[in-house]
């Protein structure tokens, strides 16, 4: 018998109270992909083809590694730096098909500016040099401001381009790409509320010539790539119910007067 005793009660009473408690992890490892935009500098440098030129996504090796998930050899590391001039080290790509599972967004206060975030949970699958999909796992998408409203959108204009061929199919049972196409960036310049001008890399959907088809749709419909991705689905969403919930106990909105700021940093760790 230990000679340190304390009653039960007083033991679940406290148990817990020194973890984190600034948010709510997820019960399963899902390495955060954040949107990273392409630099103006690097506008006419064709022998760049990767994000740092075109935008794209990131992922920190920091979270990869303290979540023990492996990057897709696809995937290049990079040396980058912040906005706060802090190297890291991400992995960047131009495109991620993902099966979305589902979303939280809220309003957050830094320097007493009101955001917007976005993060969607989804299962990412990785694409071999023949075209053939590969599962990967769960990951978060991570955006802020009006990339959070483009990113949403790209979801959602799939989903309208896809309802005839679909049927009563859910849009989430399909691998969507999302990220940067072409052989040249497209910048937008965006005015924040103060004046300040920023030029952003939007996320894109893809959308094959001439549309989607009938055989588009069933190469990447979730069951054709794996049957077993649909339960592991299930069981995310299930299974990441506080950490969706955390965010609910925000307003998910803001007066028509507090609009999402653009003065964002892409190249940073992503908050959330």
């Amino acid at each position: 018998m230990s000679a340190f005793t304390v009653p039960t009660e007083f033991q679940e009473e406290l148990k817990g109270g020194m973890n984190d408690q600034s948010g709510i992890k997820l019960p399963f490892p899902a390495p955060t992909l954040y949107w990273y935009n392409g630099k103006t500098d690097f506008m006419n440098v064709e022998e760049i083809k990767d994000p740092r030129r075109f935008g794209g996504w990131g992922v920190s090796k920091e979270d990869l590694d303290n979540l023990g998930v492996a990057p897709s050899p696809a995937w290049k590391l990079h040396d980058l730096t912040n906005k706060d001039a802090k190297s890291y080290q991400a992995y960047l790509f131009r495109t991620a098909w993902v099966a979305p599972i589902a979303r939280r967004s809220a309003w957050f206060e830094n320097d007493g500016k009101s955001r917007s975030s976005v993060n969607i949970l989804a299962y990412l699958a990785l694409r071999n040099k023949e075209g053939a999909f590969i599962p990967y796992g769960a990951v978060v998408l991570s955006a802020k401001s009006y990339t959070g409203l483009t990113l949403e959108k790209c979801f959602k204009e799939f989903t309208a381009k896809t309802t005839d061929l679909r049927g009563e199919t859910l849009s989430n049972f399909f691998f969507t790409p999302i990220g940067t196409f072409g052989d040249q960036p497209k910048f937008n310049t965006n005015k924040g509320k103060s004046g300040k001008e920023s030029s952003v890399t939007d996320p894109q959907l893809y959308i094959p010539e001439g549309g989607y088809t009938e055989d588009f749709l069933k190469s990447c419909f979730v069951p054709n790539v794996n049957s077993e991705i649909l339960g592991q689905m299930a069981a995310f969403k299930k299974q990441a119910a506080e950490w969706l919930n955390d965010w609910n106990k925000r307003k998910d909105t803001k007066p028509a007067e507090q609009q999402p700021v653009t003065e964002e940093s892409a190249d940073e760790y992503p908050e959330f």
